[in-house]
């Protein structure tokens, strides 16, 4: 019996500590939980806005390398003098 009262007198100074945590436990689950997908969206935001900047830098470089000289098509004689 004397046991018991210890428990039940370490339970009364120690209730406090313990809801506190275990408060501070399931929040922090729940922010994790909350933040999880909304990090994986701005992710998904982010990795899509590099695959634009790729692209343009892709269409700029082709822009640089094109022969911007006008070709003059080759003018074929008629020679059809039938």
């Amino acid at each position: 019996m004397f046991r018991f009262g210890t428990i039940v007198d370490w339970l009364g100074r120690n209730f406090f500590k313990f809801v506190f945590y275990s408060f501070v436990l399931f929040f922090f689950f729940y922010l994790i939980s909350f933040l999880i997908p909304v990090l994986n969206f701005l992710n998904f935001i982010f990795d899509s806005f590099n695959e634009v900047q790729k692209i343009f830098q892709e269409i700029e470089k082709d822009i640089e390398e094109f022969k911007w000289e006008k070709n003059q098509p080759e003018k074929k004689e008629n020679n059809d003098n039938a």
